[in-house]
């Protein structure tokens, strides 16, 4: 299957409401070149837990291959990594 169903007429990704945060994460950073064990490095998670994500998003997505995976998660509206929600205790 080709990718063109995994993004809009804009260039949006199609599927985003589909992926957990978590694997949106590991798609951009497929996206960004990373293989499994610098993505569960970076993410503090096992490469065994990266590889069960990566198949979610596969069947998700509705792709067999991690190409696709990579174009998608380079379509992805990407947040900054060093901010967190603040929880309003104002400490």
């Amino acid at each position: 299957r080709t990718v063109e169903h995994l993004v809009d007429a804009r260039g949006h990704a199609s599927f985003s409401d589909q992926l957990t945060a978590r694997e949106s994460e590991i798609a951009e950073a497929v996206g960004r070149g990373l293989r499994n064990k610098e993505i569960a490095r970076r993410l503090q998670i096992s490469e065994k837990t990266v590889k069960s994500h990566l198949n979610n998003i596969f069947r998700k997505l509705q792709v067999d291959n991690r190409f696709a995976v990579g174009l998608y998660g380079l379509t992805l509206p990407t947040m900054p990594k060093d901010h967190s929600p603040s929880s309003g205790t104002g400490s």
